[in-house]
């Protein structure tokens, strides 16, 4: 099985604009999340979905939680997509674009951000079949603190007769350590 290609990284918005990625873009061949396409006939492409525990991470300088020391804060803010099924049904290519909106806090002078995350594809029994780590690297311009920033990935998966594409699930999150897993959870 081949592994993800980042295709693009682009810069969504200068300002911090929020944007809604809530929904799946697509082309009527297959939609993500398991839904419905415009053609009743196409396969059901892979659902997609955020980790919670792995949605939102923080740095602050000497781990004090203390908002003047916040270094970097990055949010996964959405994911939008769609697959494509090869001519005999053997493979399918997914196409999903993960947006992140990143924060530099006060105790950041030097205008970087570094962050790493997560895309598994996962089988109906919970087997993780493909894992890889991606980073993340943000240059803020002068006077800016957020940036929205997306990336592209493109995955292929074999197919079985008897395992169709519905029967697997991509699932993304932050790298964040077991204390922000657990504050991740907590939190809303």
């Amino acid at each position: 099985m081949m592994g993800w290609i980042n295709s693009a990284r682009r810069a969504l918005a200068a300002t911090g604009l929020i944007i809604a990625l809530s929904g799946c873009g697509g082309s009527g061949i297959g939609g993500l999340f398991g839904g419905s396409t415009t053609d009743a006939n196409a396969p059901a492409c892979p659902e997609v979905g955020i980790l919670r525990e792995g949605q939102r991470q923080e740095s602050f300088r000497n781990n004090t939680g203390d908002p003047a020391d916040l270094i970097l804060r990055v949010e996964m803010q959405g994911y939008t997509g769609e697959c494509r099924f090869d001519r005999r049904g053997r493979a399918v290519t997914v196409d999903v674009r993960v947006s992140f909106e990143v924060t530099r806090g006060p105790a950041n002078p030097d205008r970087q951000a570094q962050f790493t995350y997560l895309v598994a594809i996962v089988d109906s029994a919970d087997q993780v079949i493909a894992r890889e780590q991606f980073a993340g690297d943000v240059t803020f311009a002068t006077n800016q603190t957020r940036i929205v920033i997306a990336d592209e990935l493109s995955h292929v998966i074999p197919l079985a007769a008897d395992r169709p594409a519905s029967s697997y699930r991509i699932l993304a999150g932050l790298a964040v350590s077991r204390d922000e897993a657990q504050r991740n959870l907590q939190r809303r």
